[in-house]
């Protein structure tokens, strides 16, 4: 996490150490994150070194409406909002990019932070702030050299970032077929990819995902190039995809990634291709409504050596 896109972290950081700081909010900072984001919360945002404050605008399971949030109201221009202290849990003043407001995955979503205490829901709530005092425009920026053109364009940015933030990448699926069709036995893949009879079996039957390591071993074996091997990887269901990219699995990805010494990209794959091979030792192979919340938790807790 560079400077640069940290500075927002680490002055909510240094605010919740300030005496008028509701402990609710410092205990949120640290809180295991058991519930899907609501609206009118603002959220810390992650992805890779980038990191920012959203203010949740409307939610729907799988992705989020947002405006980015900054603490840094000096440099807020005419089409930013800058709300009081009184205005939200964190009892310091706001800049709300309400022009910049876009939909993002909730992969990207870390933690609640606070919440604010107007309704974000009620038509033209931005007018409704300013008209009762609560809120002012930021000033007019005239030039790109302004720093509030400079704050702008960072933003904007971090929202590309976190717009295009995959874990997965499309693929055909066809490995496990491509091996089987092959004159590689199951002793030969446990040979060439250094691997154990149970991952060997799961990337036959389609359930796992090899590496680029992985792929550069099994090419010779199977006549084609590496690059083709990756594109043909497996993938997961779409239910379980869309059950891990929810918020309250992130802390046991990084915790798995951590442990692994991994990214944290890997350590989804990790889990997502760990969770359905589980799934399918549990149920013989169907991926017929598994409760993958359930399935989630139990593979979190045995890889991590504790309940999640």
């Amino acid at each position: 996490m560079d400077g640069k896109n940290s500075t927002a972290y680490q002055r909510l950081v240094a605010a919740a150490k300030a005496a008028t700081v509701p402990e609710a909010v410092r205990a949120a900072m640290d809180a295991p994150v058991t519930a899907d984001p609501v609206v009118g919360e603002i959220w810390r945002a992650s992805w890779g070194d980038v990191v920012k404050l959203l203010l949740v605008l409307g939610y729907r399971q799988g992705s989020a409406r947002v405006a980015p949030v900054v603490l840094d109201v000096v440099d807020a221009d005419q089409d930013s909002l800058i709300v009081d202290a009184r205005c939200s849990e964190l009892s310091v003043p706001l800049a709300i990019w309400v022009a910049l407001a876009c939909e993002l995955s909730e992969r990207v979503l870390e933690r609640k932070i606070a919440h604010v205490t107007f309704n974000v829901r009620e038509p033209d709530w931005e007018r409704h702030l300013v008209a009762v005092n609560c809120a002012r425009w930021g000033r007019t920026v005239t030039s790109v050299l302004d720093r509030a053109a400079e704050q702008r364009a960072a933003l904007e940015d971090a929202l590309e970032t976190f717009h295009h933030a995959r874990w997965i990448s499309p693929s055909s699926g066809g490995l496990g077929k491509m091996i089987r069709e092959s004159a590689v036995s199951l002793g030969d893949l446990v040979a060439l990819l250094g691997c154990d009879r149970a991952r060997a079996l799961a990337i036959i039957r389609g359930q796992q995902a090899v590496t680029a390591k992985e792929a550069d071993r099994l090419a010779p074996a199977l006549g084609v190039g590496a690059a083709r091997i990756l594109e043909a990887n497996p993938m997961p269901p779409e239910a379980l995809v869309a059950s891990l990219d929810r918020p309250r699995w992130r802390a046991q990805v990084r915790r798995l990634a951590q442990q692994s010494g991994a990214s944290e990209a890997s350590a989804w794959s990790t889990a997502a291709f760990g969770t359905w091979s589980l799934a399918a030792r549990q149920t013989g192979g169907t991926d017929e409504g598994p409760a993958w919340e359930e399935r989630l938790n139990r593979f979190f807790a045995m890889s991590l050596g504790a309940d999640t």
